[in-house]
């Protein structure tokens, strides 16, 4: 399997981690986002994706670079949110809680690997654009 088929299947598969996510409790995409409804809101951002890739396919390495970014801000967010909000949890006299379970080590595994293979994967296949290759 190409990185590319890879790629388009990771955002295929987008409705049935929302359904392990919002019905049964299963968050391996998105378990950095808090909010159910926020985690919905990214799950149909990313089924959007693989819409729009479908039906205009010269369009998939500027979704797959928009979408590799967004990818990395949560993962960034969701590692170091925590720890970023845990003096001033402190300082007000709470004791913060800095879980990092299974759950979200497979989040950034999973998404940290196929964010890793559409930026790259992408960013080539703009560059080939560029320069006339096929």
């Amino acid at each position: 399997m190409t990185w590319a088929r890879l790629v388009h299947f990771y955002y295929l598969a987008t409705p049935v981690f929302a359904l392990l996510d919002l019905t049964v409790g299963v968050s391996l995409r998105a378990s950095g986002i808090a909010s159910a409804s926020w985690r919905a809101a990214y799950y149909g951002f990313a089924f959007a994706c693989w819409v729009v890739m479908r039906r205009w396919p010269r369009s998939t390495p500027f979704l797959g670079l928009g979408e590799s970014s967004v990818n990395l801000f949560l993962l960034i967010l969701s590692v170091m949110g925590p720890i970023f909000a845990a003096p001033a949890i402190i300082g007000e006299g709470g004791n913060p809680t800095l879980s990092f379970g299974v759950g979200r080590l497979f989040n950034l595994l999973l998404a940290g690997g196929i964010l890793i293979l559409s930026f790259h994967g992408h960013r080539a296949e703009l560059e080939r654009r560029a320069t006339g290759e096929s």
